[in-house]
């Protein structure tokens, strides 16, 4: 790693964790090892076992635990639509009942009064206004006073209702889509009401995974080697046309006896070849030499290649990205000596 310094300076909540690197250092390089090597990034993993029917354990890809889920909630809206189905149904067969004795309440109240128990009571109605024993039980349940105090308007209009509720309950019940419809609208309800933008961000890749190169821009720029075995790397946009008359750039800053010997134009992601005077040859990527302005004399190769005492680079050249085959099954290098060889 190429750090300097780390602070640390988070305040008031907020996390602010400061990385200083070294002067040569690559950042976006940097940046890449530290989600590698670090738990700067990290990858949670889960195994989405569940039990399918109750009983069977199975492991569940996404689509799987998503299909399972909506088939519970299928049945959680069914078992809740058939529950209201039948509270509807009972509360409007009494309100049918209290109808019934709305519309004979005279006779109703006569013939509770004539009855010496609440059993006598409940039969006498059932006889006599063929109500069901729930409903005559509803009836005997008020008192008299509230019986009389009933309000024709207000059943009517209540069990208008709950005939509409008993409708609408049967067509769910009755239509497998009416039931998908209300999941989807649960879950836009849902949507609208704890949904914010997410915090994490869904990526179609394998976290920890990538290469150097990935967090790094292909950009054109220019290598330049000396004499005296020092290298450098300059973005080629730090160099203008130049008219007629101009006095051009220094492309370099070099000790006296010391003058640029080689230079190349690349990509960053290309390869450089760097052949020695012991006849060993060493393969960098362009990013991999550090980036310098030009008025810097750049780093010494000697400390970027493992160089043996007095062995120098004689030459260096680029290789396209695309033409150089990493494992050598593919590519050859032709090398001749001056004897010949």
């Amino acid at each position: 790693m190429s750090i300097a310094d780390i602070r640390d300076e988070s305040a008031r909540g907020k996390v602010r964790v400061v990385i200083d690197l070294k002067k040569d250092s690559y950042p976006k390089k940097v940046l890449n090892q530290l989600y590698k090597l670090t738990t700067l990034q990290t990858a949670f993993h889960f195994n989405m076992l569940a039990l399918i029917d109750g009983i069977q354990p199975r492991v569940l890809g996404l689509q799987e635990i998503l299909a399972e889920y909506i088939k519970h909630r299928q049945k959680v809206i069914r078992r809740r639509t058939e529950y209201e189905l039948r509270k509807a149904r009972e509360r409007a067969h009494i309100l049918e009942g209290l109808k019934i004795a709305l519309d004979h309440i005279d006779e109703v109240i006569a013939t509770i009064r004539a009855s010496k128990t609440t059993e006598e009571a409940e039969k006498a109605l059932i006889e006599r206004f063929a109500l069901s024993e729930i409903q005559a039980k509803a009836i005997l349940a008020m008192q008299l006073r509230r019986l009389t105090g009933l309000e024709r308007q207000s059943i009517e209009d209540e069990l208008a209702e709950l005939r509409k509720q008993i409708k609408r309950f049967e067509e769910i019940l009755a239509d497998e889509k009416e039931i998908l419809a209300i999941i989807k609208q649960d879950l836009l309800e849902m949507k609208e009401k704890f949904g914010d933008k997410r915090r994490s961000q869904l990526i179609n890749t394998e976290l920890g995974k990538f290469k150097d190169e990935e967090l790094i821009p292909d950009e054109n720029v220019v290598v330049l080697l000396t004499t005296e075995n020092y290298v450098k790397r300059t973005l080629a946009t730090d160099y203008k046309k130049q008219h007629r008359g101009g006095k051009g750039k220094r492309g370099m800053t070099t000790k006296d006896e010391d003058v640029i010997d080689q230079l190349t134009t690349c990509s960053t992601h290309d390869w450089l070849l760097f052949y020695t005077n012991r006849g060993r040859v060493f393969r960098l990527k362009a990013y991999e030499v550090p980036a310098a302005s030009l008025q810097a004399k750049g780093i010494a190769v000697v400390n970027l290649l493992q160089l043996q005492p007095e062995e120098k680079v004689t030459c260096m050249v680029r290789v396209p990205k695309d033409n150089f085959d990493v494992s050598g099954e593919s590519d050859y290098l032709f090398m001749a000596t001056t004897q010949g060889t």
